[in-house]
């Protein structure tokens, strides 16, 4: 099995995963549950003949609405601030750039991050940092302040048992200042926090595919 993210991928060897409201409604689907969002997933990847999808950056959502992990607050939480990649669990994940590890931690709420890297990487645009989230809980390899290389597999794909609840993926965020942030950051915001997210998070396709 390849590794996700070696220098030689590209975007388009990624299947295209759209789950913005618009679309969904469009498609008159309702994801409101791990089966129905796991078919609709599959069905994109079986009719793209790709075995990867990739999706997501600032993406509108209406698949957190069930969720009070999301919306626990007088503000809903919708707009994705990273990028997905969906593919079967296990499969190992590569580095695409050298850093250190910044922090981790297991976020272990139901539809939370599960597993959680963060890598801080000074030579990308004099330093940013990075969310890898969904992988399986094995931790016991990653220590802050270790370096990371391009290439080296920082983990695999987690399942439904280790990433709170969510078919098999890899969330990836870049930030431009973590703050106090330590294991944890948020990956989806409200639409009143969103003009302050866009000067904090930067797309990651341009900084992992080459």
């Amino acid at each position: 099995m390849n590794s996700l993210l070696l220098p030689s991928f590209s975007v388009s060897d990624f299947a295209p995963i759209d789950l913005s409201i618009d679309w969904i409604s469009q498609q008159n689907l309702i994801l409101g549950t791990y089966e129905s969002l796991e078919h609709y997933i599959n069905k994109q990847l079986s009719v793209a003949k790709k075995p990867l999808g990739i999706g997501g950056f600032l993406e509108k959502r209406s698949i957190y609405q069930s969720s009070p992990h999301f919306n626990s607050s007088e503000k809903e939480r919708n707009i994705h601030l990273g990028i997905d990649i969906w593919g079967p669990s296990d499969t190992p994940i590569s580095m695409p750039f050298d850093g250190i590890i910044h922090s981790f931690a297991f976020n272990g709420e139901i539809q939370d991050y599960g597993a959680t890297i963060i890598t801080y990487h000074e030579a990308l645009n004099d330093g940013l940092i990075s969310i890898w989230a969904f992988i399986q809980k094995d931790l016991e390899h990653i220590e802050v302040g270790i370096p990371v290389k391009k290439g080296m597999t920082i983990g695999h794909l987690g399942d439904r048992h280790d990433n709170g609840g969510w078919p098999p993926h890899l969330h990836i965020q870049v930030i431009v200042d973590i703050k106090d942030h330590f294991g944890d950051y948020p990956g989806v915001c409200s639409e009143v926090d969103l003009a302050y997210y866009k000067t904090q998070v930067l797309d990651p396709k341009p900084y992992i595919f080459k």
